[in-house]
């Protein structure tokens, strides 16, 4: 048997625990991201925010890649105490 609920707390798990994923209406924001020891690498591949989609790699050590993977009119992304803006030309 399969329930929704388990899989919503495996995914909690991941966005708000591993990678410290935080969302408002103005910023997506990630704080203190870590992953596992036996873990190289997480990849969020269609994270839909702010009327674009957004590619989310994390791995070992502390590299976060953000891609743009469909944009948007605007983009506030911030990773620790550094705020990126993206904006559609």
């Amino acid at each position: 048997m399969n329930f929704v609920t388990s899989c919503g707390g495996f995914l909690s798990t991941i966005l708000f625990g591993w990678l410290g994923m935080r969302v408002n209406a103005t910023t997506l924001y990630f704080s203190n991201p870590f992953l596992p020891s036996d873990t190289d690498s997480i990849t969020l591949p269609h994270v839909a925010y702010g009327g674009g989609v957004l590619r989310v790699r994390f791995e070992q050590g502390g590299s976060l890649n953000v891609s743009v993977v469909q944009e948007s009119h605007v983009c506030h992304l911030r990773v620790g105490n550094h705020t990126v803006h993206c904006t559609k030309s």
